[in-house]
């Protein structure tokens, strides 16, 4: 009935997630509600021809119970009349508020289908970014294999060079020692050369007294 299809389609509105599903089968019902206002048309104007001719006849009919009963038809008829055009208000209010309800669904199908672009256009980013990513990753990672190479070589020359400047320093040391062995070897024959020389001297003078003499 109308009631149901109304909650059915505000039920269909509130889940967007059978928006196809729901659409065509809302179109459906339209249909059927369609040709349903179609036949209550068809009822109306059948109603009204056959009141119109009721009143022809109770105008040309004299006798009273001929009369009555035509009276009778006739408040029948009116109130069938009125029936129909009740229930022809009705499915036209409910024809509306489906054409409304299909709009507001056609509404979010046109809303989420957006978002589904956008979403995926995000996704492409995302992708894009992360293909970026992996690839500047992979080259930091082949850099830092280098960097950590370039590490371990410059750790084993400096490890190399404190073993040079270590067997330097210790051969300075020894140098050091050699030259202080030496300067005091040297300054033990500066005073044995100096004593010779005095001695040397005061030979000279003991030789130059005795020349004299």
């Amino acid at each position: 009935d109308i009631a149901s299809l109304t909650d059915q389609l505000n039920e269909a509105s509130q889940n967007g997630h059978e928006t196809d599903k729901v659409k065509k089968r809302l179109q459906e019902e339209l249909t059927q509600l369609e040709a349903t206002t179609e036949d209550l048309q068809s009822e109306l104007k059948t109603a009204e021809n056959k009141n119109g001719r009721l009143q022809q006849d109770l105008t040309q009919l004299q006798t009273l119970r001929i009369q009555k009963k035509m009276e009778n038809d006739l408040n029948e008829m009116e109130q069938q009349t009125s029936e129909a055009i009740r229930r022809y208000g009705e499915a036209q209010r409910a024809v509306r508020n489906l054409l409304s309800k299909t709009k507001e669904l056609q509404a979010q199908l046109e809303s989420t289908a957006q978002q589904n672009e956008e979403l995926k256009e995000e996704l492409n980013l995302a992708s894009r970014r992360g293909a970026i990513l992996s690839s500047e990753l992979e080259t930091l990672r082949s850099s830092l294999e280098t960097t950590e190479r370039n590490c371990k070589t410059a750790e084993k020359e400096l490890q190399e060079s404190r073993d040079k400047t270590e067997l330097i320093l210790s051969q300075n040391i020894n140098l050091l020692n050699q030259k202080k062995k030496y300067e005091y070897d040297v300054e033990q024959l500066n005073q044995q050369v100096e004593k010779l020389v005095q001695e040397f001297r005061a030979e000279a003078e003991n030789f130059r007294k005795a020349k004299n003499e």
